[in-house]
């Protein structure tokens, strides 16, 4: 995105002179004619069962009363079909909450930003969160960096994660041919299911390492 200024001042070796009060004014009065296509898109959106969200701070120069610096927050969600953004002062959990009210069930890919856990469709149960597999990846490098101890088990976790990623890319290579596809997702689901028994058998062990229970807890949503 260009700054309006130097739009205006691009224009200008053109000979066009325009205040920046005519851009500004042109675009609140172009922004309800896209408002059709927004709910569209919207609504695509909403009809998927899986999407993608996340939040990054934004910066806005408009005075807002009640408001103090210019720090806002950019949403997104990403199904496959359609992306929304949502520019909004908050990072509270009422951007997603408004968006995604009306979904009956569904998964949701995120990090572990806890506004996403306060959701009431995932209260409900009717939207489940899966978190990222690079953010579960970084949880057993931490470990592996943080405990010298540990360095092992860790990137042996770290490994293993790794493996998942190269099946999930073999599978993916072959969308277009149903009997390929299948035989690689067995396989990434039989490596995804020896991964689960392992986590669940050394979570037994009421011993285990502090730092290296809550990394394998992190695969509970995977």
């Amino acid at each position: 995105l260009r700054p309006t200024q130097r739009l205006l001042a691009d224009l200008a070796t053109h000979g066009l002179e325009l205040s920046p009060g005519t851009v500004t004014d042109g675009l609140k009065r172009l922004a309800p004619l896209f408002e059709p296509i927004m709910d569209g898109i919207v609504t695509s959106n909403l009809a998927e069962r899986q999407w993608h969200a996340d939040e990054t701070r934004w910066r806005v120069f408009e005075i807002v009363e009640g408001k103090v610096g210019f720090g806002w927050w950019l949403w997104v969600f990403e199904s496959a079909s359609a992306v929304v953004f949502v520019l909004d002062r908050s990072r509270s959990a009422r951007v997603p909450e408004a968006h995604f009210e009306d979904v009956e069930e569904g998964v949701l890919i995120v990090d572990r930003y806890a506004a996403y856990k306060a959701l009431s469709v995932v209260k409900a149960g009717k939207l489940l969160l899966a978190y990222c597999w690079q953010h579960v990846r970084r949880d057993f490098l931490a470990v592996a960096k943080d405990w010298p101890d540990q360095e092992s088990w860790g990137f042996e976790w770290v490994d293993a994660i790794g493996e998942l990623f190269g099946l999930n890319a073999l599978r993916l290579e072959v969308l277009g041919d149903p009997a390929a596809f299948a035989a690689r997702d067995a396989q990434l689901r039989a490596a995804l299911e020896a991964m689960a028994k392992r986590r669940d058998e050394e979570l037994a062990h009421t011993d285990l390492h502090r730092p290296r229970r809550k990394a394998l807890e992190s695969l509970r949503n995977h």
